[in-house]
C-alpha cells in the first residue's frame, strides 16, 4: 500500500513538472551576446496554431550602427514536450539600416525544439534545439 501511494505521489509530481504552461502571449529571450552584437528573440504565440517571431540585433553598445530587426510568422504544433515551428517565408520582413549582415537560416521549413518549462514559474520556458541539444534559449513571458 505504501509503495502504491508513493508511486502515485511521484507520478503526480512528475506530471506537474512536465506540464507545458499556456504559451499564448509574447515571450522574449534573455540577451544573447555574439562579439559586439546583442541579439534578442521574441516569439508571440497568437493562438494555439499561429506564431510570430522577431529577432533584434543591437550593435549600438559598442559602435554607431543602428539595430536590425527581422520578423516572420508561421504555425506551430505541440506534441508532448516537442514544439514544431513551420515558418511562412513569405512573411519575412527585415529592417536593415546598416551594412552588417544578420544570418538567419530559412532553408529548413520546420524547426523542432524541446520545451522545458521552469519548475519555479509558468512565465519561464527553455527552447532546446531537438537536433543538437546545444542551442538553448530561455524565454520570459512578457506581461502587457
Amino acid at each position: 500500500m505504501k509503495r502504491h501511494l508513493l508511486a502515485s505521489i511521484l507520478m503526480i509530481g512528475a506530471m506537474q513538472v512536465c506540464a507545458i504552461p499556456n504559451l499564448i502571449g509574447r515571450w522574449q529571450s534573455a540577451p544573447i551576446w555574439d562579439r559586439f552584437a546583442q541579439t534578442t528573440w521574441e516569439i508571440t504565440f497568437l493562438d494555439t496554431v499561429h506564431f510570430e517571431a522577431k529577432v533584434i540585433v543591437d550593435y549600438s553598445y559598442f559602435n554607431d550602427e543602428e539595430p536590425t530587426s527581422m520578423t516572420m510568422g508561421g504555425t506551430y504544433q505541440l506534441q508532448d514536450s516537442l514544439c514544431f515551428f513551420t515558418e511562412d517565408t513569405t512573411t519575412l520582413t527585415s529592417t536593415r539600416t546598416s551594412t552588417s549582415a544578420v544570418e538567419i537560416s530559412v532553408d529548413n521549413e520546420v524547426d523542432r525544439y524541446l520545451i522545458l518549462p521552469s519548475r519555479k514559474s509558468d512565465d519561464i520556458i527553455a527552447l532546446i534545439d531537438d537536433k543538437t541539444y546545444h542551442d538553448v534559449f530561455v524565454f520570459y513571458r512578457q506581461k502587457e
